[in-house]
């Protein structure tokens, strides 16, 4: 695709500025509406002041921020974003950014396999978003160190989906929820094969839905404080889960007036070796 000029707005107009053009008096810069769904890409040799539009050198960007930012510059209309990411191992944090419009962004490993792609952060989350639509996630391995969560939304009308995921070590929250946000296992299979304080958590009248999903445990991960954890009038949904492999630490933790909802699978049905706790009206049913 060619690179296309800023699109300003004229008199009420939307316009392609002129090559070697400058702005009129009065013009202002128009958001390009999507009529098709459209790829970026992302590579370790690529550039920022590239279009990120080709898989090249030439044209990929150099950071996967820089995707995020282009793709909410933008107007999704009913259309879908897919930003490829190349092999490697990605060491920056990525904040998301507000979208515009019904489609979604979806941010995924180039091969379809959770472990050419790899994001690994210090002190950070590897994705983190407030208020910013809708995400997905898909083919990559996520890991942090010393502090961060691998996945972190919050605020309402943040909605983060996540498909054929690896997680790694993480320092906190694999998949983290909070004040009215909402993250969703989509069905899918995921591994976790490194430790964390907790697998998936949400608080404060946020959603997180593992239902129907399969997680497969690899060398026997450890949860410091519970492989669930609700808090504050949250919900986990939790429902016809299947689990493959075993970790150590707390089932689940439930506090004030939280939901974990396995619809009467059993207290031992979530990995761990330690018992589940419920405090200040939280519940697991």
């Amino acid at each position: 695709m060619a690179t296309r000029n800023p699109l300003v707005l004229v008199s009420g107009q939307q316009r392609e500025l002129a090559a070697g053009d400058t702005l009129p008096p009065g013009a202002i810069l128009a958001r390009e509406k999507l009529a098709a769904t459209r790829s970026y890409y992302v590579r370790s040799d690529g550039n920022d002041s590239n279009d990120g539009l080709s898989n090249t050198s030439g044209g990929a960007f150099l950071t996967i921020q820089k995707a995020v930012d282009t793709v909410a510059g933008l107007d999704l209309s009913i259309y879908d974003v897919t930003i490829y990411i190349g092999t490697g191992t990605w060491t920056a944090a990525t904040t998301l950014k507000t979208l515009i419009g019904a489609g979604q962004c979806l941010i995924r490993g180039i091969n379809s396999d959770s472990t050419s792609t790899v994001v690994s952060t210090t002190s950070a989350s590897c994705f983190s978003g407030t208020y910013v639509g809708q995400y997905r996630f898909e083919y990559m391995k996520l890991q942090t160190t010393t502090t961060g969560r691998c996945l972190q939304a919050t605020g309402g009308g943040a909605v983060l989906r996540y498909a054929n995921l690896n997680f790694g070590a993480c320092a906190q929250a694999h998949v983290s929820a909070a004040s009215g946000a909402y993250v969703d296992a989509v069905n899918s299979s995921n591994t976790i094969s490194g430790s964390a304080a907790v697998h998936a958590e949400a608080y404060d009248s946020s959603t997180v839905r593992l239902s129907l999903s399969t997680v497969t445990l690899s060398g026997t991960p450890a949860f410091s404080s519970a492989f669930i954890a609700a808090g504050r009038a949250a919900s986990v949904l939790a429902v016809s889960m299947t689990f493959s492999g075993s970790a150590t630490g707390p089932r689940y933790s439930s506090d004030t007036n939280a939901v974990i909802l396995v619809n009467g699978a059993g207290a031992t049905y979530l990995p761990g070796n330690s018992a589940g706790v419920l405090t200040n009206g939280g519940q697991y049913a």
